[in-house]
C-alpha cells in the first residue's frame, strides 16, 4: 500500500477523508484487481519467462562465461519479484529502500555489464507477450527503476534504452 494511502488510515480517529484523499483511495482500490492479476501472472510464469530469457542470453553471448550469465539471471529473478511486489503495493519507495542498494552492490562485485545490457530487451520481449497493456503500465515504472541501476555505468548505451518503454 502506498505510504500516502497508509497514512490516510492513521487519521481515522480525527476526521473523515477529504475529497482529494478519498479520490486517491478510490484510484488505489480501482487498480488493485489489475495489480493482483499481474502479480499472480508474474508469480505463475516466472520460470517460463526466465527460461526463455536464459536461452536468449546464452545464444546471444556464446563466449560469455556461464557463471556471469547465471548471476545476471539470478538478479533478473530478484528484479522481477521485487518489482512485482512494489507494483502490488503501489509503493515507489519499496525498491529503493529494500532492493536497489543490494542490486548496486551485487552489480559492482560481479561485473556482469555485458550480459546486463542484453537482459532487458530479452526480458521486455517476454513481458510484452505475457502481460496486457494495463498490466505492463503498472509494472514498468518499477522495472525501469531497477534497470537504471543495473546498467547505470555501462558506456555506449543508447539513452533511450534506459527505460523499459524506450526499448520498443
Amino acid at each position: 500500500m502506498t505510504p500516502v494511502i497508509e497514512s490516510l488510515f492513521d487519521e481515522a480517529d480525527s476526521r473523515y477523508l477529504k475529497p482529494p484523499a478519498l479520490k486517491e483511495v478510490t484510484t488505489y482500490v480501482a487498480s488493485l484487481t489489475e495489480r493482483v492479476s499481474a502479480y499472480r501472472l508474474m508469480r505463475d510464469r516466472e520460470l517460463k519467462i526466465m527460461q526463455t530469457v536464459a536461452d536468449h542470453l546464452t545464444a546471444s553471448l556464446p563466449d560469455e562465461s556461464i557463471s556471469r550469465i547465471e548471476q545476471t539471471l539470478k538478479m533478473a529473478i530478484l528484479i522481477l519479484r521485487h518489482s512485482s511486489m512494489a507494483m502490488l503495493m503501489e509503493d515507489a519507495n519499496y525498491l529503493e529502500e529494500r532492493f536497489l542498494p543490494y542490486l548496486r552492490e551485487t552489480r559492482e562485485i560481479h561485473a556482469t555489464e555485458s550480459v546486463d545490457t542484453l537482459l532487458y530487451p530479452a526480458l521486455r520481449n517476454q513481458l510484452n507477450q505475457l502481460f496486457n497493456d494495463r498490466q505492463l503500465a503498472l509494472l514498468t515504472p518499477y522495472l525501469d527503476q531497477a534497470q537504471r541501476v543495473l546498467i547505470s555505468n555501462v558506456v555506449d548505451v543508447d539513452e533511450s534504452l534506459l527505460t523499459m518503454s524506450g526499448m520498443f
